[in-house]
């Protein structure tokens, strides 16, 4: 994400910028040759100049709509994750317990905080969706298999 923030600013600021430099040497060719009076090197590198700044804008702009975007997507995914059927109920362990995911080796422990980094976003959303039980797993709590049902 970082890559591709860096490189939309690098873009919303420096394209209007080189266009800047692009245009202002052209007039000032064109001035050297007699082509257009100092006045209007002046009013063409001014007019330019005023643009950069919406430009930059725009293109910030884009790019944040397509961040947003995509968060939306994320959340209403979310959104649609219908429950598992909840058949019963069973007692939590007498105190407190590790929270255990064997498909990948993950271990909570009580009171630690559990930071999960992988590979990609989808690893550990997959690994947090199994300990969450939203999906069925063979996670275990304390020992015991934790499942929605009995």
């Amino acid at each position: 994400m970082g890559a591709v923030t860096k490189w939309v600013q690098a873009l919303g600021v420096g394209l209007p910028t080189l266009f800047l430099a692009v245009v202002t040497w052209l007039a000032a060719r064109l001035t050297a040759q007699g082509d257009i009076t100092i006045g209007e090197l002046v009013s063409v590198y001014g007019y330019v100049a005023v643009l950069v700044g919406p430009v930059a804008f725009w293109v910030e702009c884009g790019y944040q709509l397509s961040r947003g975007v995509v968060a939306a997507r994320r959340v209403v995914r979310f959104l649609r994750l219908a429950p598992l059927e909840d058949t019963g109920t069973r007692d939590a362990p007498a105190e407190p317990s590790v929270l255990h995911d064997p498909e990948s080796g993950v271990r909570v422990l009580p009171g630690r905080l559990t930071a999960l980094a992988g590979a990609s976003p989808a690893d550990t959303a997959t690994v947090i969706d199994r300990l969450g039980r939203y999906t069925p797993s063979t996670a275990t709590w304390g020992g015991s298999r934790w499942t929605r049902s009995r």
